[in-house]
């Protein structure tokens, strides 16, 4: 038995006695062990291992075609247990069956696509409605058809569990802005995403790849995605994103003006902009109060000539201490901590893991952790302008009900009421013509100031909102998913995040990065529960063969085929398409179903101010209704015929928009087989504009390429001189089918497939 074999034979047996600490401490005894005995040998005993070496590798490559072919007999004997072949016999017993039905009249299903259409009166236009049901919990509004059967909604509030907060009300002259009531709102919206990079605490730093030629605007990134801020100072050259905020706002209007990058945007909007978030925006506030400390430890030491202090900042990033009753915006002293010290090092009893240092001067940038709930408002302070959190760790799912959560609400009213009521009586108190004069007398007397009890230690993998749990019931934190999924469902309050335009389109793609980020993450701390262990051959076999090759094997992490978008993942859903194809044969039809941002349900449901760009969660929940409705057209209604079997895959275009390639098996008694059943079911000509006038005007103006070629040099389409798309077509007098093509040619003539605009696709 080879030791491949024997690898092999052992791990099946004992899956569970090694570990992977004792695994990789075995490799390294292993490799420590064969570089001792290389050092050592002769070369008779060189030439010795290697024609060992050599043989081994031969008998390895025997012994893997082996394994090869037997993996390949048990594939196929798997997939024949799967997918049954047809013998002769019952091939002809189908072939036979289908014969007596066609000769008894059996007829075919109702293909509403071979009748001809007479009246368009009568075929309905599908609407999706208005939005007017409302969730029971938290009352965002969703489309009839996404109400599911027990009538509790999953992506606005998890069916109750992700109960948000509303926002603090937007300040002017933001709100204004936002909503297209301010002389300038047009020219700010144009600009807005560099009105918040001028404006913005960090900075979100990707590389940003429109997409070219012409359309509406596109946000699209490539690479990594980093959150950074800068350190402080009062003496600096070149202040960015959070310096504007440690100087005078004079001197911060100053340098945005001189920046190139804001260049168009209005030096007095700025100003507007600069002067409100100074004063409702909690970062801003912490800022301010910094350069107090600082400027303040600066006089003192100039007054005692001593050395200054250096002065620091934590933005904290738990929030597990705060009131969740209340719905303000966290204040300055529940997010940051402020101290001085000699070398700028925080105070030693603080633990300042999974909090934002701030220091002053020092590295160039300080990296901001996505999972942290200040990366969301210091980035976009436009659509966070009060300061509220992003998603953090120790974010609970809510266990109350609606009433009761309206009755605490209640109650929390009248309590904060009474509190107001005593804190004026205690003011009154307090007032120095009021006091006594032994109170006045004691009243310079130091304070003796309490210490500050540690902070409890954060547990990552406790607060893990997408750990296992297992053994400790379900989850019971909100995931990230579900936090920008609730934050961006539509309420009867105004939602900043989705009126920001082009700004929303990007704070959606961080977002949606972030999720991501996050996701890989969880994989790559958890890999002992996705039983990651059991390829453990396969690591074997790469460090033999990084030994062999002089070669170092790196870390590395098994993403599972669960994860979209991976290559697993991939192939999984091709193999899966391919078994669909080995049971049902070639597919009938191919079709293309793409979004129209003119929709009366997206135009209706966003302000005429943005367009469908703007608000990709509207586009996508229109998207996913028509197609839903397009499946059971072909489905249940059988416009097609009977389908046996669908696959569809949804992909977004290079300007945003959704995208669907869906392929089609259709009964072989309704499968169109003469170019007259194509004929019947597929038109490729223009249709009458007098007998059909609403089919003419949608084929004219969603189904003509071009004009295109000579007639138009500049034609997105255009490869050189001549049409990437091949058109224009041949006109075609009958339906042909040509081995060049994988589909058939329909009959367009010449009359009826051409027009002013360009030819019909």
């Amino acid at each position: 038995m080879s030791l491949a074999m024997a690898d092999r034979v052992r791990h099946q047996m004992y899956p569970v006695e090694e570990t992977n600490e004792e695994a990789q401490g075995r490799r390294k005894v292993h490799r420590d062990l064969m570089a001792t005995r290389r050092e050592i040998e002769n070369e008779e005993e060189r030439d010795e291992r290697r024609e060992e070496n050599r043989l081994r590798m031969e008998r390895l490559r025997e012994e893997r075609e082996e394994d090869e072919e037997l993996l390949r007999a048990m594939n196929a004997l798997e997939h024949a247990e799967i997918i049954p072949m047809e013998t002769e016999e019952e091939r002809t017993f189908r072939e036979e069956l289908l014969a007596a039905r066609n000769r008894a009249g059996v007829p075919r299903t109702h293909r509403v696509a071979c009748k001809t259409l007479a009246c368009e009166d009568r075929v309905p236009l599908h609407d999706c409605g208005e939005m007017t049901v409302t969730c029971g919990e938290c009352n965002a509004r969703h489309f009839k058809g996404e109400r599911p059967t027990d009538k509790k909604f999953t992506q606005c509030c998890a069916k109750g569990k992700v109960i948000l907060p509303p926002p603090k009300e937007c300040p002017q002259p933001l709100v204004k802005l936002l909503q297209n009531d301010h002389p300038k709102a047009k020219a700010f919206m144009m600009k807005i995403r560099n009105y918040n990079s001028a404006h913005a605490f960090a900075s979100l730093g990707a590389k940003i790849s429109s997409p070219p030629g012409r359309g509406p605007y596109c946000f699209r990134i490539h690479g990594q995605v980093y959150h950074n801020t800068t350190p402080v100072g009062l003496n600096t050259n070149n202040p960015r994103y959070a310096d504007l905020y440690f100087i005078d706002a004079a001197q911060a209007s100053d340098f945005r003006a001189q920046s190139t990058s804001n260049g168009g945007c209005c030096r007095n909007l700025m100003e507007e902009l600069d002067a409100m978030l100074r004063e409702k925006n909690p970062y801003a506030a912490i800022y301010k109060m910094m350069r107090q400390v600082l400027e303040e430890e600066h006089r003192r030491a100039q007054d005692e000539n001593l050395p200054h202090q250096t002065v620091g900042m934590i933005i904290s990033s738990d929030r597990r201490n705060v009131d969740q009753r209340r719905y303000n915006s966290p204040t300055t002293n529940e997010i940051a901590v402020i101290f001085k010290s000699a070398n700028g090092e925080p105070p030693a009893k603080r633990d300042i893991r999974g909090h934002l240092f701030i220091p002053v001067r020092g590295r160039t940038f300080v990296q901001i952790d996505t999972q942290q709930p200040m990366c969301d408002p210091m980035t976009y302070p436009l659509l966070f302008p009060n300061g509220d959190d992003g998603w953090h760790v120790n974010m609970p799912y809510t266990t109350t009900t609606r009433r009761e959560r309206e009755e605490a609400a209640a109650r929390a009213m009248d309590v904060d009421e009474e509190e107001e009521i005593d804190l004026l009586r205690l003011n009154e108190i307090l007032r120095p013509e009021n006091l006594p004069v032994e109170a006045l007398a004691g009243a310079e007397e130091p304070v003796e100031e309490l210490e500050q009890e540690p902070e409890e230690q954060i547990d990552d993998d406790q607060n893990d909102p997408q750990r296992l749990n297992r053994g400790e019931g379900r989850r019971k934190r909100i995931t990230q998913c579900e936090f920008y999924s609730s934050l961006m469902s539509i309420r009867d309050y105004f939602n900043n995040v989705l009126a920001g335009g082009s700004l929303t389109q990007q704070w959606t793609v961080d977002s949606y990065v972030k999720i991501e980020a996050n996701r890989v993450k969880y994989i790559r701390e958890h890999q002992s529960e996705l039983h990651v262990a059991q390829y453990d051959g396969l690591l074997d076999y790469l460090h033999n063969r990084a030994e062999r090759e002089n070669l170092t094997v790196g870390s590395y992490h098994v993403l599972p085929s669960s994860f979209i978008g991976s290559p697993r993942a991939m192939k999984q859903a091709y193999q899966d398409a391919m078994a669909i194809c080995g049971k049902f044969d070639k597919p009938v039809f191919f079709h293309t179903f793409t979004c129209n941002p003119k929709w009366r349900e997206i135009t209706a449901n966003i302000p005429s101010h943005l367009s469908a760009p703007d608000r990709p969660d509207i586009v996508a929940r229109v998207f996913q209704r028509k197609k839903i409705e397009l499946i059971n057209d072909i489905e249940k209604r059988q416009v097609l015929g009977f389908a046996t079997a669908r696959i569809h895959v949804i992909e977004f275009q290079k300007r945003g928009l959704p995208h669907c390639h869906m392929l089609i098996w259709i009964d072989e008694r309704d499968a169109p087989a003469t170019a007259e059943d194509v004929d019947a079911t597929i038109c490729a000509e223009i249709p009458n504009r007098t007998t059909h006038p609403r089919l003419y005007k949608s084929v004219m103006t969603h189904m003509i390429h071009g004009p295109c070629g000579l007639t138009n040099t500049k034609s997105p389409c255009m490869d050189g001189d001549k049409c990437s798309k091949s058109f224009p077509k041949q006109h075609s007098q009958e339906t042909t089918s040509t081995s060049n093509t994988a589909h058939p040619s329909s009959v367009s003539s010449t009359s009826s497939s051409t027009s002013s605009k360009g030819t019909m696709a």
